[in-house]
Parts: C-alpha cells; sequence; structure tokens
C-alpha cells in the first residue's frame, strides 16, 4: 500500500506509521481537520491515539471519525445468532476489530481526548438480501457506520476512574498516562 500511495501525484508526502505506537510525525498544532475513517475499532489504544490527534490538531480543530454502529440491525442478529455466522462474518471482525463503540462510548472517549461531539451522521442503512439502501443522514442510530463530527476542545483528561474499598462508596479519579 505504501508504494501505491507514494506513486500518486496528489500526495506531496506519505508517512507510515503504526499507530499502536508511534507518535504522529507533526508537530503540535500542525492540523486544522483531521479526518480517520474505521480506524479506532482497529487500533489497540483507541484513547492514546485520539489524544495524539488532539497533540497535532490546532485549538478548536476539527475531527471526522468514522466508525461501524455495534446496534446496527445486522450486527444484533450476527449476535444473537452467533454460532451459524461465525465461521462467516464474524471470523473476519475477530481478526480485524479490537473495539465496537456504542453512539455514547464514543462520545465518552472523545471527551476524555478533549474534544466534543458537535454532530453525528448516519451512513448506510442497507437490508440484507434485498436492493434497499439508503442513507440515514437524520438517524445515525440505525446506520451501519456513523461519522461523528467534533471540535477541539481542550486537552486530554487523563485519569482512571476507581471506587476504592477503603473509603466508604464513591468515586475516585486515579491520574494516569496514556
Amino acid at each position: 500500500m505504501q508504494n501505491r500511495l507514494a506513486l500518486s501525484n496528489n500526495y506531496k508526502e506519505t508517512r507510515v506509521v503504526d499507530l499502536n505506537i508511534d507518535p504522529i510525525p507533526y508537530p503540535d498544532g500542525f492540523f486544522g481537520t483531521v479526518t480517520m475513517g474505521c480506524t479506532l475499532a482497529h487500533v489497540a489504544n483507541p484513547i492514546r491515539l485520539l489524544c495524539e490527534i488532539n497533540r497535532v490538531l490546532a485549538p478548536g480543530g476539527a475531527l471526522v471519525v468514522t466508525s461501524p454502529n455495534p446496534h446496527y440491525y445486522w450486527e444484533a442478529a450476527i449476535n444473537v445468532f452467533y454460532h451459524y455466522f461465525k465461521n462467516r462474518v464474524v471470523k473476519s471482525k475477530r481478526e480485524e476489530h479490537f473495539f465496537s463503540f456504542s453512539r455514547f462510548e464514543m462520545r465518552v472517549i472523545q471527551e476524555r481526548a478533549g474534544f466534543e461531539v458537535v454532530r453525528e451522521l448516519g451512513y448506510l442503512f442497507a437490508l440484507v438480501k434485498t436492493p434497499l439502501r439508503f442513507n440515514p443522514l437524520r438517524h445515525p442510530g440505525i446506520a451501519y457506520e456513523i461519522v461523528y463530527i467534533s471540535k477541539k476542545v481542550g486537552e486530554p483528561k487523563s485519569y482512571t476512574i476507581t471506587e476504592p474499598s477503603n473509603r466508604g462508596g464513591g468515586i475516585e479519579r486515579v491520574p494516569t498516562e496514556f
């Protein structure tokens, strides 16, 4: 893939990085917008990657992320009938995806990384085994994929929530590093 990208006249340069461990090779605040198509589900530490994107994004910059919807009707069917599908669709998903983010979870991890989701759009609804296809832009909850448009609003919040047993209830934020 690197060679194909390098051959394109549309790119000034191509940099290949392992998003699981490498920093994004650009200085702080370098970009006004970052786009990421269906990537977060494939990395081992998605919050770390979002924090790294926060670093290279200018204050107030935009982040556009797409992610499969784990509550898409076909995903629910696959989960209910797992044993029937396990050697078909699910096998490839097991190899490729580390995570599956609900709309709530996507907002939480983006907030922890210093972003605010300002808009969600639905992309593609397809009724399996039929020609029915449409883009439910205003109804992302029924879409196969959701596009999240976010704004950088601050710095990442680095902590873990815990419920200490020796303090009589409540929760505590324990500082951590990504």
